[in-house]
């Protein structure tokens, strides 16, 4: 932050913590992880949404000499499975996207 003028009070709070202080805080950043397990994720209280970035995607990893296993591209086309998608969007409500 360069400068202040409306002379804000920041506190700086584990991620975790986040969510439970909302009482007791004007405004609070949430990472979506935390919103979903506090129920507030999709329930309309958030001002403001980021836009989903490739940055925060996960990754389906192996060890390299699993690469080719048999159980791999199972694995992988279990998770791309529509009904997957479908979950998460009823889940998360917009809170986390399915990017495949």
């Amino acid at each position: 932050m360069i400068s202040n003028p409306k002379k804000l009070k920041f506190v700086e709070l584990d991620p975790a913590q986040t969510a439970r202080s909302l009482p007791d805080l004007d405004v609070s950043a949430v990472n979506g992880n935390y919103a979903f397990l506090a129920g507030i994720m999709g329930s309309g209280k958030a001002i403001l949404y980021e836009k989903p970035a490739s940055l925060y995607i996960n990754h389906i990893v192996v060890r390299e000499k699993d690469r080719n296993a048999a159980w791999v591209k199972p694995l992988v086309k279990s998770y791309q499975d529509a009904s997957v998608r479908d979950y998460i969007r009823k889940t998360y409500h917009g809170g986390v996207v399915a990017n495949f």
